[in-house]
């Protein structure tokens, strides 16, 4: 039971941390694409635009890469979960059952 608790306590800070760093993608993202529209309007095009672009553009990308982990994690978790659920069923069986077959009970 512990180790089965203390990976889903692992996964679970995992997922926040993958959380985290989507939020700062995310606000990465919006600071860059802020940026970009302060450079178009005060008349400074060319290169700048083409930056913010670039940067938006590659930010976008971590952010997809991040929510990917994320899923993935999420997944695990939740199989996680289902195996903690059935292994409590289980001892909940053989503890009202006084027993696995020959009398011996089962670690879990």
């Amino acid at each position: 039971r512990d180790e089965l608790r203390a990976e889903v306590a692992a996964a679970a800070k995992e997922a926040a941390a993958m959380q985290a760093r989507r939020d700062k993608a995310r606000a990465d993202e919006e600071e860059a694409a802020e940026e970009a529209a302060a450079a178009a309007a005060s008349g400074k095009g060319g290169g700048v635009v083409e930056a913010a672009s670039a940067i938006v553009a590659s930010v976008s990308q971590k952010l997809r890469e991040t929510e990917n982990e994320l899923a993935v994690v999420r997944g695990l978790l939740k199989e996680e979960r289902a195996a903690h659920a059935a292994a409590r069923e289980r001892i909940a069986r053989l503890e009202k059952g006084g027993g696995a077959a020959g009398g011996a009970q089962s670690p879990a």
